[in-house]
């Protein structure tokens, strides 16, 4: 999505975390417009979805920051079951993980929009 001259060493991951977020408000959407079918599990997707180097995480160290995957992981939850039907879709959990995962958006389109904003100013 960004070129490679524009890239700060956090572009990548905040890019990475914005498709993430996206992902999952994917997912929530189809949570709730699946409500009612019986046996429907809920779905999310894995918003911390990076692979760590060796040496761990640093910040402020290129080399030893995380690697962003491809994609995020899918999870199927299984684990809980509110209804007699199977679906264990919760509405008030759904609706605050959208309102969670909006917050995380936009705070991240901030960040890049900041970041832009640096370079501008440099090019000033």
């Amino acid at each position: 999505m960004f070129k490679s001259g524009l890239l700060t060493p956090n572009m990548p991951y905040m890019e990475k975390a914005m498709d993430l977020a996206a992902m999952r408000q994917t997912k929530i959407t189809e949570n709730l417009a699946n409500v009612s079918m019986p046996g429907y599990k809920r779905q999310d997707v894995d918003m911390f979805a990076v692979e760590l180097g060796k040496k761990g995480a640093a910040i402020g160290n290129r080399a030893r920051l995380p690697q962003p995957r491809k994609g995020g992981k899918k999870i199927e939850q299984m684990d809980t079951q509110i209804r007699y039907d199977g679906n264990n879709v919760d509405l008030e959990r759904e609706v605050e993980a959208m309102v969670e995962t909006k917050l995380r958006f936009k705070t991240l389109a901030a960040m890049v929009n900041n970041e832009f904003a640096k370079k501008r100013m440099i090019l000033k």
